[in-house]
């Protein structure tokens, strides 16, 4: 399978290039009637092993019509392919068995021919299960059969044309020694705060704090970039994250609690977090305040709840999924 591969790429060195920056999300837009790409389906529905389905929709601005690139990884990585995940669930475009039809599949472990893709200009390039490059294709232009996607033999005509309609950029993180990038607490995921290099990285805004006799180093956002950084995160191959309630906050804390009796920070501790102060989702109804956890590295006590004001500004982000 990999030498068929190999020479089929081979094949299509001679097209144009790429038509997508990686580092940023999309809506993938047909040039036949400017329908864009959707996946079907809700957040919970999609997050499950089994298949969903694609459609070409109205753009709407929803979620599900954004697109992230992810480079596959060894040899076929380097030879240009490429997963195409969307924005909920993080599932990855798949073609179908030995079927026509193109869904949404989580990612396998194992590189699979029928999750990889070649995007070059207008172009997205797939294989069939008789390793045949084909085309992703809007499979009835007249609408007979529904909005359905799939792949079939490569014409070049306005129905396997795309176009790559940028927005805005990702926010992606990696492994820092000594700190957990992704801590489970039931069925959530929590990532990691950002490092003072990966805020300089990306532009955000914050105060940094490098590394002392106490702390590792952090980096304090105002709210709102916060809520900017969990909407723009990709940790894992995964996107759509968000800022915690107080309840997910809490869940986080208990599930990393010591055996002990300890209460508190120590509890991010054991993650090679920073105790200090986390911001929430929750905003107040009057006025531009809004709250965060306060957590007391010192004294190690239960977590309060603090209003935030002219002496809290700025507070630590973890985002959770």
């Amino acid at each position: 399978m990999q030498r068929v591969l190999l020479a089929a790429l081979l094949l299509l060195a001679s097209l144009p290039v790429l038509a997508y920056e990686p580092g940023h999300f999309y809506v993938i837009k047909s040039k036949i009637n400017g329908h864009v790409l959707t996946a079907e389906g809700d957040a919970a529905a999609t997050n499950g092993r089994h298949p969903a389905a694609v459609a070409m929709r109205p753009a709407t601005g929803a979620k599900n019509q954004l697109w992230y690139v992810e480079r596959a990884p060894g040899w076929q990585g380097a030879n240009g392919l490429v997963y195409i995940r969307n924005y909920v669930g993080g599932r990855v475009l798949d073609v179908e068995g030995a079927q026509t039809n193109v869904i949404t599949y989580p990612r396998n472990p194992s590189v699979d021919a029928n999750q990889l893709w070649l995007v070059s200009g207008g172009r997205i390039n797939g294989l069939d299960q008789n390793s045949q490059w084909k085309c992703l294709d809007v499979l009835y232009a007249n609408w007979q059969y529904g909005p359905k996607v799939g792949m079939w033999s490569c014409h070049g005509h306005a129905n396997q044309q795309w176009e790559w309609v940028r927005q805005q950029a990702t926010i992606a993180i990696g492994d820092v020694s000594d700190r957990v990038t992704v801590a489970n607490a039931g069925a959530l995921k929590f990532a990691r705060p950002l490092t003072p290099w990966e805020a300089d990285q990306h532009g955000l805004p914050g105060q940094r704090s490098y590394r002392s006799d106490y702390y590792k180093p952090f980096v304090l956002h105002e709210r709102d970039v916060g809520k900017d950084l969990c909407e723009r995160l990709v940790v894992q191959g995964l996107a759509n994250w968000r800022l915690p309630t107080h309840a997910e906050f809490s869940q986080l804390l208990a599930v990393w609690k010591p055996s002990s009796d300890a209460k508190g920070g120590k509890s991010l501790e054991r993650l090679g977090w920073i105790n200090a102060q986390y911001w929430s989702s929750h905003e107040l109804d009057s006025g531009p305040n809004a709250w965060h956890r306060q957590l007391w590295p010192d004294k190690m006590t239960d977590e309060i709840w603090v209003q935030r004001g002219e002496k809290v500004r700025q507070a630590l982000v973890t985002c959770v999924r």
